[in-house]
């Protein structure tokens, strides 16, 4: 009701962005739209009623390759990763036999997890990818829009017209991650069947399954559905608060003057809990004079501090 409210007091441009978010968006199908988003196409190859024929061997030979990937580091990371979706209830489960998913037709796809080291960290952290390629949901997938990429040029000249409308003051920058990102978005609950995920389990050295709640990574629609939020978000931040984002699917990235800099960013972290994200602190750093952002460091005028 409150998002509802603000959008109904401010006229953003997505008026279904709060609909579809109560009664989730697809992940199978045509792909929903929004009106801020640049045009691209794809033609799904198949119908979403293709995915539930023959679904028996199907379904067999994902549970089959589903199983411990010999890195048992990266095993038990992926399962603390994935326990973690269980209880905030982006996934329902775990099923301990493919016969507890209680549903008549299913369409199951593998969850697999990849070390990465992006961002400037100093570690590797656990990716889990829910394989909607090898599930075949990608498939069915058609779209007529994409997500805006944000690219070191237009960050720069977002920049500059930043400085051109506080001329002779210093920036600063913020970046701000949305934690979980597509799983914070809910799916469509008429999709599920589709979307069963078969899960190696390295605690009992079993196979789980999991129904998804959240969009999932590893899905055609995925970003352009969640991308829809953040872009939202910097929309009304824009309109409420004159806080200047640059949106790239689960990052925003912002720009102020230093002696408005705290503030904004003290205004969109409120902001953003009441309105019920879940940005966590060490994925939004405080303002600085200099930032890793887009694998590259972006300094404002002379840089002397470090994010």
């Amino acid at each position: 009701p409150f998002l509802r409210e603000i959008h109904a007091s401010i006229g953003t441009k997505d008026g279904l962005i709060e609909a579809d978010y109560v009664l989730g968006l697809r992940m199978c199908g045509p792909a929903c739209q929004a009106p801020n988003f640049p045009p691209a196409s794809r033609v799904a190859e198949c119908s979403v009623e293709d995915l539930l024929v023959d679904t028996a061997s199907h379904n067999q030979s994902n549970i089959d390759m589903v199983g411990p990937s010999g890195d048992d580091a990266l095993d038990h990371e992926s399962w603390a990763k994935t326990n973690t979706e269980f209880i905030n209830g982006s996934l329902g489960g775990p099923y301990p036999d493919v016969s507890f998913v209680k549903m008549q037709l299913f369409r199951l796809l593998p969850r697999k997890a990849i070390w990465e080291q992006h961002g400037g960290a100093t570690e590797p952290s656990v990716r889990n990818i829910d394989d909607m390629l090898v599930g075949g949901e990608n498939a069915c997938v058609t779209y007529m829009q994409s997500h805006r990429p944000v690219t070191l040029s237009s960050l720069s000249a977002q920049l500059r017209a930043t400085e051109a409308a506080a001329p002779g003051k210093r920036l600063l920058g913020f970046p701000s991650d949305y934690k979980g990102a597509y799983r914070q978005v809910a799916a469509c609950p008429h999709q599920i069947r589709l979307c069963v995920l078969c899960i190696f389990n390295p605690e009992i050295r079993k196979k789980i399954f999991a129904k998804s709640r959240g969009q999932l990574f590893g899905g055609s629609s995925a970003p352009l559905n969640f991308s829809r939020y953040p872009d939202d978000a910097a929309e009304m931040c824009a309109i409420l608060f004159a806080i200047i984002f640059l949106q790239c699917i689960d990052d925003l990235l912002g720009q102020e003057p230093e002696e408005s800099a705290d503030w904004a960013y003290v205004m969109w972290r409120i902001f953003a809990s009441l309105i019920g994200w879940d940005i966590p602190n060490d994925k939004s750093p405080l303002p600085a004079a200099a930032l890793r952002a887009l694998g590259a460091i972006i300094t404002y005028g002379d840089a002397s501090s470090t994010n």
